[in-house]
């Protein structure tokens, strides 16, 4: 297994990762600080050997996933994104809205993640999107419920006339355990809206993403992990301390 970190170190060309294969190496612990290098690094094959390596000496040839299911509820949206395929009208032949008996019926007891994501409804309020969440937590209180991107919290900002704390929250309690990832960058064109264009401008996506975690540092049981998935997307996932 040494040798392999030697075949990785000779192939790095991100000199910022020689510290993490010392570290790797010598099995310490890689600091925060660490973790940013890693995910700034464009060397993706060192930090694929390294996760690698790492994998194969604690579990062997072993392999694990999750099993998870997307649900859409809806594809009807009040926006119509140039780049999007999935969001329409409500006059579309392809329109749909999903019940909550279909919802059910993708899901069963095998599956661990459920991935919920859809259109900006022009006619949902709030409290349907939380019902939605609801009903797949008191049916399966075990799965991990990773649901809505960043443009859609912000959708609920606006419908609900609240701030983002307040709907953070009320996901969370609701049953959310992680949101989406999602570009921090739209540019749309309104149909029928106030507005010619809507995005979340760099400016929008720092307030989206700095806002939730100052809120949950405030806060012990559950709180934040926040992971910096590339310069345009964000994951944030709600983690439960151990008591």
């Amino acid at each position: 297994m040494e040798r392999i970190l030697e075949d990785v170190e000779k192939l790095c060309f991100d000199k910022n990762l020689l510290p993490i294969i010392e570290k790797v190496a010598n099995e310490e612990r890689l600091s925060f600080g660490d973790g940013l290098t890693v995910m700034d690094s464009l060397d993706l094959n060192t930090v694929g050997m390294l996760a690698d390596y790492v994998k194969r000496k604690r579990v062997g040839d072993k392999v694990y996933f999750v099993v998870n299911r997307h649900v859409n509820p809806s594809n009807i949206c009040a926006i119509s994104c140039r780049f999007c395929a999935f969001g329409t009208t409500k006059k579309s032949a392809n329109a749909y809205e999903m019940s909550h008996e279909q919802i059910l019926s993708l899901l069963n007891d095998d599956i661990r993640e459920v991935h919920i994501v859809g259109g900006l409804h022009p006619d949902w309020n709030f409290d349907h999107y939380l019902d939605i969440i609801r009903l797949v937590k008191n049916n399966y209180p075990k799965t991990h419920v990773k649901a809505f991107t960043a443009v859609e919290i912000d959708w609920f900002t606006e419908i609900t006339g609240k701030g983002l704390e307040y709907v953070l929250e009320t996901l969370r309690e609701a049953g959310v355990d992680a949101l989406r990832a999602g570009a921090r960058r739209f540019s749309t064109l309104m149909s029928g809206r106030r507005y010619a264009r809507r995005r979340l401008s760099p400016q929008g996506g720092r307030r989206f993403t700095s806002s939730p975690i100052r809120w949950a540092s405030r806060r012990t049981r559950p709180f934040f992990t926040a992971t910096s998935k590339s310069r345009f997307t964000l994951s944030i996932t709600w983690t439960g301390l151990e008591t």
